[in-house]
């Protein structure tokens, strides 16, 4: 089956646009959280109308435009099985995790809803292999301009800094951000701790600036600039071991993996440019270590923090007993969250929701395998990274939509659109080889 094309004129509006590219609802949906997280940190008080926080209304004002664009976006090429079925399986991992949290007390924010419309948009309507990658360009460029953009605020002191931001323990946050962190940009920004990035945490900052390194270093040289310039900068505003080590594992899968149009592997400049960036950064994750072989106190709260599950546990000890458990002093003051995504997703929501959430990477692997024996590696070293990225911590809440989301389906979209594309290619071969070489069982006049 052939995606329907619709001739639009260099003058189209975007929903003429938009009928024959679904790059636009993709890139809506992608970018949506990046909107939420830095309009969360500008706008931190007040709302619309006295109702809605403006975070809200940024998000779902661009989840309206995105279905907009879809309704107007007409695709007749459908996802493979298990494209779907994980796509599916997000959509379950979705709403037991909210579920779960709901039993345990706590409330889901208005955000939330969107990670299920994003699934389903995706699922009913698939966007063509360049869709695929102007919406992932589209949400890169959206990240390095936002990211300086909110660097630019908080250098001038337009919004507090994250340590500022958690009230009583804002000074105790600097001074161990001065005594623990190699910072080298911080004079010269005039910043006196790490940069909390969009979402106003330095691990979550650090881990889309890892991502936007691996991503940047498979597209052509003026994107690969922006993209990795951005990306090494956010990491050493904010020193994150577990983002280092993600960057490293990244870019050295990226130098190891076919890709840069062949379907070989061959030496190139930019191979050589991700070895030695991603030794250097697995360096730079060696020396944390033995300067901190604690992990920053990771080492002695992991078997804390998974004491709390006893027995069988079907929807976890959930943030209630997190909180119980800190209270109690059974968990220092900071492991609100597990550190590690796993870990967490046991201790939080139970067996069940660990199962979901190891198939559902798991998943995400196999799909993006298939992209990296044929074309690009980039979609499985993505997916790799992310999962790197948080085994330090949390990185990708299920139930609400983050950078981190948006890069993990950027990562399996893309390569899914490759694999598809080659099977359906070489299908189409195949029937155009059979036609010609067979002859008509119908005589001609």
């Amino acid at each position: 089956m052939r995606y329907t094309r619709f001739v639009t004129t260099p003058n189209a509006g975007i929903l003429s646009r938009a009928r024959s590219s679904g790059a636009w609802y993709l890139a809506a949906l992608l970018v949506a959280p990046t909107l939420y997280d830095s309009t969360d940190r500008v706008a931190q008080d007040g709302g619309a109308l006295g109702v809605l926080p403006w975070s809200l209304v940024a998000l779902y004002s661009a989840a309206a435009f995105a279905v907009v664009c879809w309704v107007r976006y007409s695709s007749a090429a459908p996802w493979s099985p298990w494209m779907r079925g994980w796509l599916y399986l997000g959509v379950i991992l979705w709403l037991f995790v909210l579920v779960s949290s709901f039993i345990q007390g706590q409330q889901a924010v208005g955000a939330a809803a969107l990670v299920p419309l994003t699934y389903l948009l995706i699922l009913i309507k698939r966007p063509s292999r360049e869709d695929c990658w102007r919406a992932a360009d589209a949400f890169a460029w959206v990240l390095v301009a936002f990211s300086g953009f909110m660097l630019a605020l908080e250098v001038a002191h337009v919004i507090p800094a994250w340590y500022a931001a958690h009230g009583q323990v804002g000074t105790d946050l600097l001074a161990f951000d001065q005594g623990n962190y190699w910072l080298p940009l911080r004079s010269l920004l005039g910043l006196e701790g790490r940069w909390g990035g969009m979402a106003g945490f330095p691990n979550i900052a650090g881990q889309v600036g890892a991502l936007l390194i691996v991503y940047g270093l498979v597209r052509p040289n003026g994107r690969r600039a922006a993209f990795v310039t951005s990306g090494i900068v956010t990491l050493l505003l904010t020193d994150s071991r577990t983002s280092f080590a993600a960057a490293a594992v990244g870019l050295l899968l990226v130098a190891a993996l076919p890709g840069w149009g062949t379907r070989y592997w061959h030496m190139t400049p930019t191979r050589i440019f991700a070895t030695c960036l991603g030794l250097a950064f697995a360096l730079r994750v060696l020396v944390k270590i033995v300067l901190d072989p604690a992990l920053t106190g990771r080492l002695a709260m992991w078997p804390q923090f998974l004491s709390l599950v006893r027995g069988f546990m079907p929807f976890g000890a959930g943030q209630r007993g997190i909180d119980a458990a800190i209270s109690s002093g059974q968990l220092p003051a900071w492991a609100h969250q597990g550190h590690n995504i796993f870990l967490d997703a046991l201790v939080r929501h139970g067996v069940v929701g660990l199962l979901l959430t190891v198939g559902f990477m798991a998943i995400a692997i196999g799909l993006t395998v298939g992209q990296a024996r044929r074309e690009r590696g980039v979609g499985l070293a993505l997916v790799v990274a992310l999962i790197v990225s948080c085994l330090g911590d949390l990185g990708v809440d299920w139930t609400y939509p983050s950078e981190g989301l948006s890069f993990l389906l950027v990562a399996v979209m893309v390569a899914q659109s490759e694999t598809s594309d080659y099977r359906l290619a070489a299908a189409s071969s195949k029937v155009a080889t059979s036609t010609t070489s067979t002859p008509s069982a119908t005589p001609s006049d």
